[in-house]
C-alpha cells in the first residue's frame, strides 16, 4: 500500500505559505526526501514544517530543514510568528492522514 494523502485545500493554510514554501524548497529537496507538509496554526500564527524520509533520519537531515525554515523566515517573516520543524522517518506502508496540513512536496513514487 503506497502513502495515502488527501490534498484538500480547506482554507486552513494560507496561499503566502505555500508560496513561500515552494521558494524555501528551491534546490533543497534530495532523494530521501519523500514528502513536506506545512501546517499554519491562525490562533498563534506558528508555522509547523514536517518533512518524511525514506531512510532514518541524521543530523544533516535538520540541518537541511533548519536552512528551508530560515529561507521562509527571509521570505515571508512578517506573517508568522514561529516555525516549528519536525523530521520523521516514514515507510511506504503508512498512511499520512493530516487534514489541517498541506502537502508542498511529494514524491511520485510516494502516492
Amino acid at each position: 500500500m503506497n502513502i495515502v494523502y488527501e490534498k484538500i485545500y480547506n482554507g486552513k493554510v494560507p496561499n503566502w505559505l505555500i508560496i513561500g514554501m515552494n521558494r524555501a524548497l528551491l534546490d533543497m529537496i534530495y532523494p530521501e526526501i519523500a514528502v513536506i507538509l506545512v501546517q499554519f496554526q491562525q490562533q498563534t500564527k506558528n508555522v509547523q514544517i514536517i518533512t518524511y524520509l525514506s531512510r532514518k533520519v541524521i543530523d544533516e537531515d535538520f540541518i537541511n530543514l533548519n536552512l528551508i525554515a530560515l529561507r521562509l523566515k527571509e521570505l515571508m517573516e512578517n506573517y508568522f510568528n514561529l516555525i516549528e520543524i519536525e523530521c520523521k522517518q516514514i515507510h511506504k506502508d503508512q498512511v499520512i492522514n493530516n487534514l489541517s496540513s498541506c502537502a508542498v512536496f511529494w514524491r511520485s513514487e510516494w502516492y
